[in-house]
């Protein structure tokens, strides 16, 4: 502004200049500019020579953000050059003189009046006021001056202050000399230029001295509080109750607190220097480093964070047999002037939910194996009826692999009258939460059914949320098959002892009645019926018992006689030849089948129970004739010297045995038919007593069957 105002006067002197008239030496030049440059240079000193400390604080010191410190210096002194409104601005909004630059605005203006007025009056009014106002403001400044002085460190303001006030005061009388015409305006207007120039450069070498002065002081209160805050907080790292350790680029361990020395047993001595990945522990030590020099790779770049289970291996002994467990997370470490040094990872101590998790995991993989290994159905399925778990007794009964049934509906594996069995008891468990028992039908892949009586309960997530049903079963279809053939049986039975029964009751009411026809030789033959029935039923009951003594009692033994068995098969098979039928009392052997015996030689005398054997060799016999309607019957024998056995075949070309029907044929009350309608009559006991007694002998009893073709024994 002064350099401005004296080109100005220097390049047209005579613009902006006024006559003083009264002036004691006659008139005399007034340069009105200089004024006007007094007016705004003294408030804006006033507004400058106020000490920041002692307001809001220090807005004069920019604090710039990292990237700006990058900048060229010219740059930065654009940047500093362009901020200067705003710290004047900020200066003159909350400066503690306002008051004192008004006065000094008033004073200047009120002494130019003075000069240019023509009133004698006028002029000395104004002069008055001048010094006046000049009066009030030195006094305000004065005040501030002794508050700077008694503060701390307000001294060198109190003295730019007080230079303020003698500056204005020497204005002050360099401008009553001229007026008084002690020298001349030449004079006054050089002492003005010398006043102005030596002042402005004091006051701006003064006001630039404070500020560095400030600004280093503030600067070492800076780096004191920082070194005070760093050593803070590395004292509350070294001593915080979280693992913290700190690594440089090169991943090696710079601070270790201890926390995490009392977590892992790694001192931190062993620690600082080394390799992050020298203090790992377990077999996966490749993927563990993986995982670990992402995680700290990651923090260097300034990624979003993550977490990471780290397992350390202590060189004492340990709370945990595998390693501490850690989950670190890391943050990127910088230095002072924001260049990336490292990475800080702050770690929480996760071993014994580890090892719960573990045993957990143990426990749940034990489970999974014993419903996988389970000898009994097992299943789940889900709020839709869709089966999430199929256990191994599911997939061989069922045949159907885990891979084509899971994800599928439960009714695709249901009989068609189980599947609404089933959603019902479904319904009921998920809405009452208690467990249901019911019974259902399973197909399996030939369309055969398998009965379980199931117990289904509800199946819980974790947050506590019903996810389905889980279904434990009891496979019962034999339980069904005994109930079946018990109600089989019963018929059976009862079929067998009806017929008997009602010859028995109705020839023995004839007699008692008299009825019975008086020819020669009929009372003996209803007599002969009689004691035919009856015989029938002992033959049931003998049977019955027999079954109960060799199916039952496995340690029965058999009598030790010698047996010639040729012997036994000629006497059955004579017998055989003359038997009836026991129903209309005809012929067992039809007329169109051959009984025929192949044995011609002796067989050798074997150990045995001749008395089983004949009953054996009778009810084979007997059994191949009755389902044999033409055709032949051929019994043929032979030994075996190197395994000392004989051996019997009862060769038939009957109707012959379905292969489904096999191994039931030999089950005690079985049979091929088991209607009530059935052609043939019998218990089905005579296969189950015949097997038991070969094998109560060491041998066994095959069969090889075609059906409609015959079968041979």
């Amino acid at each position: 502004m002064l350099s401005l105002s004296y080109f100005k006067m220097a390049l047209k002197p005579t613009e902006w200049v006024h006559t003083d008239p009264l002036a004691a030496g006659g008139p005399r030049p007034v340069f009105t500019l200089r004024y006007v440059e007094w007016g705004v240079c003294m408030t804006l000193l006033l507004a400058l020579s106020c000490d920041p400390a002692s307001e809001r604080g220090d807005d004069d010191m920019i604090l710039e953000p990292p990237a700006a410190r990058e900048r060229s210096a010219f740059v930065q002194q654009v940047h500093m050059i362009a901020n200067i409104p705003v710290v004047v601005g900020n200066r003159i909004s909350r400066m503690p003189l306002a008051p004192s630059a008004r006065c000094t605005f008033i004073y200047i203006w009120s002494a130019w009046l003075a000069l240019v007025v023509e009133d004698e009056f006028t002029r000395w009014f104004l002069l008055c006021a001048s010094f006046a106002a000049y009066a009030v403001a030195a006094l305000e400044q004065l005040v501030q001056c002794y508050i700077y002085w008694d503060r701390d460190g307000g001294g060198e303001w109190g003295a730019l202050v007080l230079f303020q006030v003698f500056l204005a005061g020497f204005y002050g009388i360099i401008y009553l000399g001229a007026e008084l015409n002690l020298y001349s305006w030449q004079t006054e207007q050089l002492a003005y230029t010398f006043s102005d120039v030596g002042a402005k450069f004091l006051h701006s070498s003064f006001l630039m001295s404070l500020h560095r002065q400030r600004n280093l002081l503030r600067l070492s209160q800076l780096r004191r509080a920082a070194y005070t805050a760093a050593a803070d907080l590395q004292r509350m790292i070294r001593q915080a109750s979280v693992p913290i350790f700190t690594v440089n680029m090169d991943q090696k361990v710079q601070d270790w607190n201890l926390k995490i020395e009392e977590v892992t047993g790694i001192s931190r001595t062993e620690a600082v220097g080394h390799v992050l990945s020298d203090l790992a522990s377990g077999d996966e030590l490749d993927s563990w480093w993986s995982a670990a020099g992402d995680l700290l790779q990651d923090a260097m770049e300034e990624h979003e964070p993550n977490i990471t289970e780290m397992t350390f291996n202590a060189s004492g002994c340990l709370t945990y047999p595998a390693g501490t467990v850690m989950a670190v997370s890391a943050t990127v470490l910088r230095g002072g002037s924001g260049e990336v040094k490292g990475a800080v990872c702050i770690g929480q101590d996760i071993s014994a939910i580890t090892a719960e998790k573990n045993r957990a995991q143990a426990v749940a993989d034990g489970l999974t194996r014993l419903i996988e290994a389970a000898n009994t159905p097992i299943f789940q399925v889900d709020l839709s009826d869709n089966i999430v778990v199929w256990n191994n007794w599911l997939v061989r009964t069922t045949g159907l692999e885990r891979q084509a049934v899971l994800g599928k509906h439960i009714s695709t594996v249901l009989s068609p009258g189980s599947k609404k069995k089933f959603q019902d008891a479904c319904k009921k468990v998920l809405g009452s939460c208690d467990a249901d028992l019911f019974e259902i039908n399973l197909v399996n892949t030939e369309d055969q059914k398998r009965t379980l009586l199931v117990t289904a309960t509800p199946c819980v997530s974790l947050s506590g949320q019903i996810n389905g049903a889980i279904c434990i079963g009891q496979d019962i279809t034999r339980l069904k098959d005994l109930d079946e053939r018990k109600a089989s049986m019963m018929a059976m039975v009862s079929h067998e002892l009806k017929s008997p029964l009602h010859g028995i009751i109705g020839l023995c009411s004839s007699l008692l009645d008299g009825n019975a026809a008086v020819e020669a030789g009929q009372v003996p033959r209803s007599l002969e019926m009689v004691y035919s029935c009856a015989t029938r039923l002992l033959d049931m009951v003998a049977n019955i018992m027999d079954t109960s003594v060799l199916v039952n009692n496995k340690k029965m033994r058999m009598s030790r006689d010698p047996v010639q068995v040729k012997d036994i098969i000629d006497e059955v098979i004579t017998l055989c030849r003359t038997a009836s039928n026991g129903r209309d009392r005809g012929p067992l052997l039809r007329p169109g089948v051959q009984l025929i015996n192949n044995i011609h030689d002796a067989l050798p005398i074997i150990e045995a129970d001749a008395y089983r054997c004949t009953q054996l060799l009778y009810n084979l016999i007997t059994n191949a004739i009755k389902f044999t309607h033409e055709g032949s019957v051929v019994v043929s024998a032979g030994y075996d010297d190197e395994e000392q056995r004989v051996f019997v075949e009862i060769e038939d070309t009957g109707i012959g045995i379905e292969k489904a029907n096999i191994d039931r044929i030999f089950e005690p009350f079985d049979q091929e038919d088991t209607s009530e309608s059935r052609q043939y009559s019998g218990l089905g006991l005579g296969l189950s007593i015949s097997r038991e007694v070969v094998r109560k002998h060491g041998g066994d009893l095959v069969v090889e069957s075609e059906q409609g073709v015959g079968s041979t024994f």
